[in-house]
């Protein structure tokens, strides 16, 4: 995949500044990376992320690390080990890891689209879709291995086009650095072992065409050992332990892949906007009409040699080539074996590779007029996509994992309860459990007693009771609760019998 160099002037349509239009993209660059920051400190700690903490990444020893289970992405998981040893137990010492994965597919994100295209207002509009969707910015602060797996795919994607601009490494030595990050790709998240086998096939065919004098087997050579050396000698355990007992989690077809990909790329709309439901619709037209003018300008792009035989077409048809040989592979691992199809944010990597084909079509020149016309409505499309990702910026709780919105908030409640009233026994629904032991561990409120999921149906007549408000509706109405606290975003409740120890008045976190 090679690209074109740089904007600097001459543009087509011409940039008003070069040097503006530069500070521009790093500004939004930098705000990307600051807003993760803020987030990973901010945001409540999430399920998943406190038993990665927990079973993991936490413990005195660090023989867990390794323990093959879907929740357990081991690059993730011995980073936090790592950081927390380092920092100490923290919210944000768990996310450093997700954060270093941010820095670096951000920083890769801003080179690839200035070398994707002269044109300005492409450049600015791939590099908002690119970072800003609001699913591919969820996984920037939480504590999974998305983020590192994400970043790491894409670097070495990038490497080839770093190769071709700067000649600062050989063709072999590109190659094993691009594979030893697709490595790290891997390690980081198995969810992306098809997309990663995918991308190592077409940089391997890219190093065998721009080997020059050198031996194939020596190209090869490099391009498989680093990959290879990395995946087991990071987690060769896991990775031979592994089994499919666990892995449930999926799509039944592509539709419904699709549908949790676009559902995640629009989500969620902020409040105060005027007429929401209307500008999510047009937020979907959008997503549709992409690949349909992808198809528009593809087809009789075979007549056109200057769009035919360019950089920019090039590289889409191997970024097309790493996205049909992935979805072809799942979906026959799918039908073989019954494994689910990806899912949500376990194909979360079709997001960054699909926007990388559709401005790589949109930015290649051609010679016909009504090709460029084309080009320039794919750029508009992406304009307005851009747009609505940064409507749905939000910083109080992620996508995925809307339930662990206010733990924060949930744990201060009952630590009140429990200093106040000497409250002990706490009836904790599944989904509570985890993210309050880590904050009694992160706290050392080792005085609370450890946070036990209790069984369904909750036993009756407890002191207090933290379970889903809406879901749990008639067990509440039923045992006459009255609720302390109520969570604006996940509904959980901190609800109380009448006639206990804790007197019926809302308690603030």
């Amino acid at each position: 995949m090679v690209l074109v160099e740089p904007c600097k002037s001459g543009c087509d349509p011409p940039c008003p500044n070069p040097a503006l239009t530069i500070w521009l993209l790093r500004a939004a660059a930098g705000f990307a990376l600051a807003w993760s920051i803020f987030r990973a400190a901010r945001q409540s700690i999430t399920l998943d992320e406190a038993d990665t903490y927990l079973w993991f990444g936490g413990g005195k020893e660090a023989r867990f690390i390794w323990y093959p289970f879907p929740n357990n992405h081991v690059l993730n998981s011995l980073l936090i080990w790592l950081s927390t040893h380092i920092f100490g137990l923290s919210v944000l010492s768990v996310r450093v890891p997700a954060l270093l994965g941010a820095a670096l597919y951000i920083s890769v994100a801003y080179f690839l689209c200035r070398a994707l295209t002269n044109r300005w207002p492409l450049q600015f509009a791939a590099f908002i879709c690119l970072v800003y969707n609001p699913f591919l910015l969820d996984f920037l602060a939480a504590a999974r291995g998305y983020a590192l797996a994400n970043a790491f795919l894409m670097a070495a994607l990038a490497i080839p086009v770093w190769h071709a601009r700067t000649r600062r490494s050989s063709v072999s030595g590109s190659a094993a650095l691009a594979s030893a990050a697709i490595g790290l790709s891997f390690v980081a998240n198995f969810a992306f072992a098809f997309v990663d086998a995918a991308a190592l096939l077409a940089i391997l065919i890219w190093a065998i065409r721009r080997r020059g004098p050198g031996s194939i087997l020596r190209i090869i050579g490099c391009a498989t050992l680093p990959v290879l050396a990395v995946s087991f000698g990071v987690c060769g355990y896991t990775i031979t332990h592994y089994t499919r007992e666990h892995l449930w989690y999926g799509a039944r077809s592509l539709g419904e892949m699709t549908e949790s990909l676009v559902d995640a790329c629009l989500y969620q709309l902020p409040g105060w906007l005027g007429y929401p439901g209307a500008v999510r619709s047009a937020g979907r037209y959008i997503l549709m009409a992409l690949p349909i003018l992808c198809a528009c300008r593809l087809i009789p792009g075979s007549l056109d040699r200057t769009f035919r035989r360019n950089r920019q077409t090039i590289g889409a048809a191997s970024v097309a080539g790493i996205l049909a040989l992935a979805l072809v592979a799942h979906y026959l691992e799918f039908r073989i074996t019954g494994l689910p199809l990806p899912l949500s944010r376990t194909a979360i990597f079709f997001l960054p590779l699909s926007t990388l084909f559709v401005v790589l079509v949109a930015g290649s020149p051609a010679q016909f007029r009504f090709m460029r016309v084309l080009g320039h409505a794919m750029t508009g499309a992406l304009l307005l996509l851009a747009a609505h990702y940064l409507l749905c910026l939000r910083y109080s709780y992620f996508k995925e994992y809307a339930q662990a919105a206010e733990a924060k908030e949930v744990y201060g409640v009952l630590l009140r309860l429990h200093q106040r009233y000497g409250i002990r026994g706490f009836v904790v629904g599944g989904e509570y459990a985890s993210p309050l032991n880590f904050y009694r561990l992160a706290r050392k409120a080792y005085e609370l007693p450890r946070f036990e999921a209790a069984p369904i149906p909750y036993p009756p007549a407890q002191p207090v009771y933290v379970i889903h408000g809406s879901y749990w509706k008639p067990f509440i109405d039923e045992h006459r609760l009255f609720v302390l606290y109520r969570g604006e975003v996940s509904m959980v409740v901190v609800a109380v019998p009448p006639g206990g120890a804790v007197p019926l008045a809302p308690v603030a976190p």
